[in-house]
């Protein structure tokens, strides 16, 4: 029993996280194959670094970076299988 109770807890807990991943792969796929998320926070985080309405959202950013990374590092595979599949001849 416990051991159910500490893998819902894990699942909970990567379905919470990586929230640029989760929205990279649900909008705009095709600009991103390997790690999404990460490159999503990170062109996010440089585009919008010196204005001002920005300063409650780069917290928020590199907050989820760490959790993106991870994210995008489980679904690897299915990156690969996706540029694989949808890669320019």
């Amino acid at each position: 029993m416990k051991r159910y109770k500490w893998a819902g807890i894990f699942l909970l807990t990567l379905s919470a996280t990586g929230c640029s991943s989760v929205i990279t792969r649900a909008g705009e796929y095709d600009k991103y194959y390997v790690y999404p998320g990460v490159r999503s926070s990170a062109d996010q985080l440089s585009n919008h670094g010196s204005t001002s309405s920005s300063s409650s959202v780069n917290p928020l950013l590199i907050i989820d970076l760490p959790f993106s990374f991870v994210l995008d590092t489980v679904l690897l595979p299915a990156d690969a299988i996706i540029y694989s599949i949808n890669a320019p001849e």
